[in-house]
């Protein structure tokens, strides 16, 4: 893979994933409702304002061929000495422009992320089952949308320190769980980021140590 379609896919992912975060937490919030909770008309729109906010700028400026114009305007003035930089900052910028114009390639990618969401619920949902407290799915999807709602809106703290924790505190209480439950969980999402993480690391050392495999012209 290239580097113009490696790094702008991967900019187009998290564009989209803002997206998706948010269309899952308004789904979080309408089962929410349906179950019966008092759901604020504030709340559903500080969780869809906050999204565009977030998403918006982000892909306003994936569109504007913004890393081209920045590197050939720092070529210029350190009179071609990152003259490559300036290349593969047009060719992400050409990726980019490409990739935002296909709806059908966006809507699937979309899908895809939101389906993924909604499948992270099984962890939870199993998780309670094996602790005695059985849900059901559409409770587990809840606590998931909002959980992934509240650590995104905390961002700014790094690796949402003490905000997954403190998300699955408060969206547990309102789901009828009692604390220790909720910090069980949230200790269960942090070991399956190391049991998911650490092997990939691992996997991605041992590849760079691999001799490169020469490809065809």
């Amino acid at each position: 893979v290239g580097s113009g379609a490696a790094a702008g896919g991967l900019l187009m992912d998290m564009g989209l994933s803002v997206l998706s975060q948010m269309a899952f937490a308004l789904l979080g919030l309408a089962l929410l409702l349906a179950s019966g909770q008092e759901v604020g008309l504030a709340v559903i729109l500080g969780v869809t304002l906050g999204g565009i906010v977030l998403a918006a700028p982000f892909i306003a400026i994936q569109n504007a061929r913004v890393f081209g114009r920045v590197s050939a305007w720092l070529n210029r003035i350190t009179a071609g000495k990152i003259e490559g930089l300036a290349e593969e900052s047009r060719r992400i910028d050409a990726f980019l422009r490409r990739a935002w114009r296909l709806p059908k390639l966006l809507l699937w990618c979309f899908a895809w992320q939101l389906f993924a969401n909604i499948l992270g619920a099984l962890q939870i949902w199993v998780a309670l089952w094996l602790m005695g407290m059985p849900i059901t799915f559409l409770e587990a999807v809840i606590i998931e949308a909002l959980v992934q709602a509240v650590v995104a809106f905390g961002f700014a703290v790094p690796g949402g320190l003490g905000v997954l924790e403190a998300g699955f505190i408060g969206v547990g209480a309102l789901m009828g769980l009692d604390a220790t439950t909720s910090v069980a969980l949230a200790l269960m999402r942090r070991f399956r980021e190391v049991v998911l993480y650490l092997p990939g690391l691992a996997a991605w050392a041992w590849v760079e140590r691999r001799p490169p495999v020469a490809r065809p012209a």
